[in-house]
């Protein structure tokens, strides 16, 4: 129930002051669904701007964007005041947005002293040997080893291979609140078992069985909000629009990413299910995979074999 203004004294402007971080985590902070940040950083033509901009790393263009285009150091502060400037919207619902994520990350930050990259890399990472996952994946892995995400034809104007996709995220040089994050298939297993086993891997407990309940239950689900904290969960009820398919059980939780990602918990039959794919290669309006539920299929033939083996 704490206000993220109790942390971080820039969310004490007038429309932000209350917001509470468990809205925030639950899409019902009255946030838009996201900004373009970038749309600002371009000239009329759609071409970057050169006072905003560097072809190479000197020293005021610290920012990497991407292979070739650094950012100057001082617009980060633009996307964070961007989002304490925004209108909300007056009524408190879910609308699913990432703008208070970005905040999250300094949360982390501010509560740690770590930054979130540095965090989740020492507390989590490591000690799960999840040992290909990371931000800024170019810092420890080959080129060759990740697959593509998107040609860029909005903003930076290349294929984007070993940089977070999202613009936003790029532009706070890789290392963010709502994304930023790469890993594999088998790294996420080993996540999703440390969830399944309410905290636990191996011989340490990360954190206790009843603080995964507090954030993988629909807390706000008699406001009609399906979603806990950070976790998506099923539809209330069957009809409603939701990320699963009819199997997955209502104690069920785990995430569908924009780029294609999808990763799902379900503790009633103690499954873990992750899907991985560059959806936006070469185009994010490729919207195929949503379409034609092909994550949604694949989870519930996963879940037709195990009835099928009872």
């Amino acid at each position: 129930t704490a206000k993220l203004s109790s942390y971080l004294p820039e969310f004490k402007v007038k429309n932000k002051k209350g917001i509470k971080i468990h809205d925030i985590m639950a899409h019902q902070a009255k946030f838009h669904s996201w900004i373009p940040f970038y749309k600002n950083t371009l000239t009329e033509d759609g071409d970057i701007r050169e006072d905003l901009y560097s072809s190479e790393w000197q020293e005021g263009y610290e920012i990497q964007i991407c292979e070739g285009l650094f950012m100057r150091n001082d617009h980060v502060d633009s996307v964070y005041q961007a989002i304490l400037d925004t209108p909300t919207y007056k009524s408190k619902k879910y609308r699913y947005s990432d703008l208070g994520f970005y905040w999250l990350a300094k949360l982390v930050q501010v509560k740690s002293g770590l930054s979130i990259n540095d965090y989740v890399e020492q507390n989590y990472y490591s000690k799960l040997g999840m040992n290909r996952t990371t931000y800024l994946p170019l810092e420890n892995f080959s080129l060759k080893n990740i697959v593509p995400s998107e040609k860029d034809i909005y903003y930076r104007k290349k294929t984007i291979q070993g940089y977070v996709h999202d613009p936003g995220a790029a532009m706070l040089g890789g290392v963010s609140g709502h994304a930023g994050v790469f890993s594999t298939a088998n790294d996420l297993a080993k996540l999703g078992q440390m969830l399944l086993n309410e905290g636990s891997y191996g011989s340490q407990q990360f954190f206790k069985p009843k603080t995964l309940h507090v954030f993988n239950e629909s807390r706000f689900k008699r406001k009609g909000n399906r979603r806990g904290l950070g976790f998506d969960k099923p539809a209330l009820k069957p009809g409603d629009p939701g990320p699963t398919c009819l199997s997955a059980s209502q104690s069920s939780f785990g995430h569908s990413g924009f780029t294609g990602a999808y990763f799902w918990v379900d503790p009633d039959n103690k499954s873990v299910f992750v899907f991985l794919s560059n959806r936006t290669y070469p185009n994010q309006d490729n919207t195929k995979l949503v379409d034609y539920n092909i994550r949604t299929k694949i989870h519930q033939a996963f879940y037709d074999i195990f009835e099928h083996r009872k």
